[in-house]
């Protein structure tokens, strides 16, 4: 049925799941500082976190997202070259 295992799963799949928690995380964010400013004591104390805040996420989005950048995301998740040495998997698939 099958004469080559041939799908390769990337590493790639981290790196878009990566994505979308930054991308919720910002969206948390913007509640929080919704909520701050709509409902919060308007003081310097509150504008502070905010900045402080705000400075320690932006830093971490990018340092994470530089540090990411120099991975070859392109690389296998799994290699099935382990498995050569088999004869006969499930069956009637051959692994070569």
């Amino acid at each position: 049925m099958f004469s080559q295992l041939d799908f390769s799963l990337t590493i790639g799949v981290f790196y878009w799941l990566y994505l979308i928690v930054v991308a919720i995380f910002i969206l948390y964010t913007l509640i929080n500082y919704y909520h701050l400013i709509r409902f919060g004591f308007f003081s310097s104390l509150n504008i502070v976190v905010m900045v402080v805040y705000a400075v320690v996420a932006v830093w971490l989005v990018w340092f994470s997202l530089t540090t990411l950048a120099t991975l070859d995301w392109s690389r296998s998740l799994f290699d099935a070259s382990w498995l050569a040495g088999l004869t006969d998997i499930f069956g009637s698939i051959k692994v070569k």
